[in-house]
């Protein structure tokens, strides 16, 4: 990760603690290999090349568990669906907002890792054709195959699958889903195009 986007991730840590200590939690019963667990083991080295997922969700595990809300849900009973997107995918989201003038609000945060969590155990593995899921967020997202497609038309791709906890299961992908596409608030002639087209 960058310099300007390790800045960018301490200053919204900051602000989501801060967030968190103000947010109404939800009950959770205590998972023996919870979610987060599962997400932190498979940032560690010990995770072995074959995962290929070391680093891969230092954002997201800093993001959650700034976040009081999510931390609890995503340590309750579940089960849980988490869609959890990689570093990559999180450097792109703050080049895409910084490009559009957009700050990430801890109010965005909550927002976008609710979209980011739907409920049960969805195999990924499993030939299902589309799905429609709703998350806790309230908002859909729609799977075909190894592909999600969010509320704003853009498109993730599942590049690891299946990784089971006690309370649910996760599935690493290559984009952050967005509920709504991010406003351009910059003015006139200073706004640019998202990194990535969808």
């Amino acid at each position: 990760m960058s310099t300007t986007n390790r800045s960018i991730l301490a200053l919204i840590l900051t602000a989501c603690a801060v967030f968190a200590t103000s947010s109404a939690g939800v009950a959770a019963t205590p998972a023996r290999e919870t979610l987060i667990d599962r997400a932190i083991a498979l940032n560690s080295p010990s995770s072995g090349p074959a995962q290929g997922l070391n680093g891969a969700f230092t954002t997201l595990i800093a993001l959650v568990s700034a976040n009081g809300q999510i931390a609890r849900v995503l340590s309750g009973a579940g089960p849980y669906t988490v869609w959890a997107p990689t570093e990559s995918a999180f450097a792109d989201l703050f080049e895409d907002a910084a490009a559009n003038c957009v700050s990430i609000t801890p109010e965005l945060v909550n927002s976008l890792l609710l979209y980011h969590v739907t409920d049960g155990r969805q195999d990924a593995a499993a030939d299902q054709g589309y799905r429609h899921y709703d998350t806790l967020l309230g908002a859909f997202l729609a799977a075909d195959g190894h592909a999600i497609t969010d509320a704003a038309g853009r498109t993730a791709n599942i590049i690891d699958s299946n990784q089971f906890a006690d309370n649910g299961v996760l599935h690493a992908i290559d984009r952050v889903l967005m509920p709504f596409a991010l406003p351009n608030q910059c003015p006139p002639g200073r706004g640019r195009a998202p990194h990535r087209a969808s």
